[in-house]
């Protein structure tokens, strides 16, 4: 009898290690991000946390930032090799020198232009971006948005709430749209709780992938006859003694200087387009409308210029989605900015258009966006963002060293 009663004393002992333990993991997770240092497939390996990394917290902080997809990413970073004629580690190198290097001889001072668009950025996205980084010390003067029509609807995104910047940014406060919605049953809106409240949830994930490829190297060590599969040059996973594991994730993504990002062929990415556009989601349009709607609140509320850029797409592309979609989303776009006092410019249009302005129908060639941010330098000048930027007194002087790789 006393040995049981001594453990039923220590079992409150127990519980509350076991909390305190759980939660110094948690904190662990959230403010050290280790699996940014391991070598597999992560949230924190990823280009929107990679991006977020190098942002600048203090002071300066950049005055122009630039949100969108890879629509946005292709020129800015392919036009930033070209201008500083390197190999770029694509994830981090954020700084836009050569749209700098443009705006200083319109504005006649430089501004600090980043870079904090991403790969499969839906509008959702963008303003959990937005709001994150305007609740920093130092905000920007201004946010080009890049937009195209995939980043309203797209069939491959099985929900808002299963994007790599929704799992790093979104918070409690971010539910109050999805938790009520008869999208998500009731173990779905149970994981979107837990992923906001537990880092140990939200990460889970990770982990197991994480422990797996542990596991796998261990058994291959330990156990002289087990092979499992990897992946070769020719990128297919077999049953081999050498190559990489399918689970890790070596280096990181390069832009080199006047070669195109990496990008599907225009086979592929016609069909993959076609299943993003085709049939079309009216009720995850209406929720990236209405995610775009707060992007513009949020920005007139915190008084940063915002201006809306319809990103060129060629006609190939735009021919793949239902035909009245492309007008309503158009003209939706150009009510919501007149309504917000947004900038608004289209640049959907010939010359920009034409199938050879394109690597595959949807991302700009790596000359052809040069030349569209030259365009876009004469656009941003003309704007509001001129005038915000003549009113701040933050202003990099004279032109910026390129940061070593």
């Amino acid at each position: 009898m006393y040995f049981v009663a001594s453990k039923l004393k220590l079992t409150p002992c127990v519980t509350v290690a076991v909390i305190a333990l759980v939660a110094m993991i948690d904190v662990w997770l959230l403010w050290f991000h280790p699996l940014a240092h391991v070598p597999t497939v992560s949230l924190d390996r990823g280009e929107v946390y990679s991006a977020m990394t190098v942002y600048p917290k203090g002071e300066p902080a950049p005055e122009i930032v630039f949100l969108g997809s890879s629509t946005v990413t292709a020129p800015l970073i392919q036009a930033e090799a070209l201008f500083l004629n390197q190999p770029l580690t694509r994830f981090f190198h954020r700084r836009c020198h050569y749209l700098e290097h443009m705006l200083a001889q319109r504005f006649g001072k430089q501004p600090q232009v980043f870079c904090l668009a991403s790969g499969g950025q839906m509008v959702s996205d963008a303003y959990f971006i937005a709001k994150h980084i305007l609740h920093l010390p130092k905000r920007p003067v201004a946010i080009v948005y890049g937009i195209a029509p995939r980043d309203f609807q797209d069939n491959l995104l099985p929900s808002i709430a299963s994007s790599e910047t929704f799992q790093l940014l979104a918070g409690l406060e971010d539910l109050h749209r999805l938790l009520p919605s008869s999208t998500f049953d009731l173990k779905q809106k149970t994981n979107l709780l837990l992923g906001r409240i537990w880092a140990l949830w939200r990460y889970k994930s990770d982990i197991r992938i994480y422990l797996v490829l542990k596991i796998k190297k261990t058994m291959e060590r330990t156990l002289p006859f087990v092979v499992f599969d990897k992946c070769e040059s020719t990128h297919e996973a077999k049953p081999h003694k050498y190559g990489q594991f399918p689970e890790e994730a070596k280096g990181t993504p390069l832009a080199w200087p006047g070669l195109p990002l990496d990008h599907r062929s225009t086979d592929e990415t016609q069909l993959e387009y076609t299943r993003r556009y085709n049939p079309i989601s009216q009720s995850l349009v209406e929720e990236e409308f209405a995610y775009f709607q707060k992007l513009l609140k949020l920005c007139h509320s915190n008084h940063i210029t915002l201006l809306v850029v319809n990103m060129p797409l060629s006609t190939i592309n735009r021919n793949l989605m239902p035909k009245y979609f492309y007008k309503d989303y158009k003209e939706k776009l150009e009510e919501l900015c007149h309504r917000y006092h947004t900038d608004f410019v289209d640049m959907n249009h010939k010359p920009w258009t034409d199938s050879h302005n394109f690597v595959d129908t949807v991302h700009l060639t790596p000359l052809s966006g040069q030349a569209f941010l030259n365009v876009l330098g004469d656009t941003i000048a003309k704007s509001q963002i001129s005038l915000a930027l003549a009113n701040t007194k933050q202003t990099v002087a004279g032109h910026s060293k390129a940061p070593s790789l």
